[in-house]
């Protein structure tokens, strides 16, 4: 493999994932912010500050300049989002009587956005409904997140599952109206998907699942193929992102020659991505950094072993253990990989997701916070939150329960048209 095409990928890598240059800018911000006075725009800056800052000692000083504004309001005003009505966002409790407050998940922060776009009555659908919010990356949208903490009434808590548990002490620190779920906003996947072949029946040595974006690291999957065993067997799973096709990660895969007849296969539905996931004896992520996961997760549910960065910021990082999984680096991702390869079958990483990750665990557990914390608000809880998991969205458990909480998604189309559009609840899953 030529060094220069090395170089050319691995340099600019080193950069963007450094958190060295994102304390300095965030110091940097900071700085600009503190110059500013009590400005929108100098509020601005103290909130990509907090983005891009992890020390305590830069997040402490910053959040006790942001909150006081977001207490105040004076944020500056977001731009109207691309689109208004909402998706992978689901109803698991209706609103009762007596003030038993209806319970929303929302997953991505552009629907965070979304909501906040189309609910002009904040106030009033707060005391009908409790939001939580699930991110789809690490760390999350601080600014939308300010807008939300300022639109919600003093009291009225705003949950939120972190995509990483490096995160929580972060998002503690921002706001004191959020409250942190336990677990991880990838740890919704159900086993019942999945059916695990026997390791010897497994005919996929290595499978990667992910978009052809570059924050996947394609290119650390090629330089390291190229120094594995020519008859490996090979799948990669993809979608186009960010402007990248399968055509340029054949062309990725060309220049780092690596020797190994690979699998591609683009776009395809869910229910074929879980099948290949039960054939594959190893499944790899070379992202360094995103959100949670939940290729991650669904990997372990589907009992193949799970291969990881060691230094990757996902929050699925978490799950990778002596049951579960490998950690490597580039200087020893093949050995890694192979040694997987040899000794996967003495692992149990299925029994492993069940026990710890599962989503009716996770369910069961946020249930289990908003009852508690309900009952200790004065308000009722007579009835609890539906079963939901990720296929690949938010979708029910319990396909019964579209039917039974259809009337209030209805009501919620009535009174925000445009938010909740017509048949959004089914649209979740999309």
């Amino acid at each position: 493999m030529p060094l220069i095409t090395q170089l050319r990928q691995s340099i600019p890598d080193a950069l963007r994932h450094s958190q060295v240059p994102r304390e300095w800018l965030g110091r940097w911000l900071r700085i600009r912010g503190s110059l500013g006075g009590q400005t929108e725009k100098a509020t601005s800056r103290f909130l990509k500050a907090y983005y891009h800052s992890e020390k305590t000692t830069n997040l402490a000083p910053l959040a006790r300049r942001i909150q006081p504004v977001v207490r105040a309001g004076h944020l500056a005003p977001l731009d109207p989002p691309r689109r208004s009505e909402v998706s992978r966002t689901l109803l698991v409790k209706a609103p009762g009587p007596d003030g038993e407050r209806g319970v929303i998940l929302s997953y991505f922060e552009y629907n965070w956005h979304r909501l906040l776009h189309g609910i002009p009555d904040w106030e009033a659908f707060s005391k009908k409904y409790t939001l939580v919010l699930l991110p789809s990356w690490s760390p999350t949208n601080y600014e939308i997140l300010a807008h939300l903490a300022a639109r919600t009434p003093d009291g009225v808590p705003l949950y939120l599952q972190p995509a990483n548990h490096r995160e929580r002490e972060k998002l503690a620190t921002f706001h004191q109206s959020l409250r942190l779920v336990d677990g991880l906003a990838c740890d919704w996947v159900h086993p019942r998907y999945f059916e695990p072949l026997p390791w010897e029946q497994r005919d996929i040595d290595l499978l990667v699942v992910s978009n052809w974006a570059p924050f996947k690291r394609h290119w650390e999957l090629f330089h390291t193929l190229s120094r594995m065993p020519a008859n490996l067997r090979v799948t990669c799973v993809g979608q186009p992102d960010s402007g990248k096709t399968l055509a340029d990660i054949r062309a990725l895969q060309r220049s780092f020659r690596a020797p190994q007849s690979i699998e591609y296969l683009e776009s395809i539905p869910i229910d074929q991505v879980t099948a290949l996931q039960c054939r594959a004896k190893v499944s790899a992520l070379f992202s360094r950094w995103e959100g949670g996961c939940v290729a991650a997760v669904e990997t372990l549910m589907a009992g193949a072993v799970l291969a990881m960065r060691d230094d990757a910021r996902i929050g699925a990082r978490a799950h990778v253990n002596s049951e579960t999984g490998v950690t490597f680096l580039r200087h020893n991702a093949p050995d890694a990989l192979m040694r997987a390869l040899e000794t996967g079958s003495q692992l149990n990483p299925r029994q492993w997701a069940i026990d710890h990750i599962s989503s009716d665990l996770t369910m069961s557990r946020l249930n289990e916070q908003l009852k508690s914390d309900s009952l200790k608000s004065g308000l009722p809880w007579t009835e609890d939150l539906a079963a939901m998991c990720y296929r690949p969205y938010l979708t029910f458990s319990d396909q019964t329960d579209y039917e039974r909480l259809a009337p209030a998604a209805a009501e919620l189309h009535d009174r925000y048209p445009l938010l909740f559009a017509e048949g959004w609840l089914e649209s979740a899953k999309k």
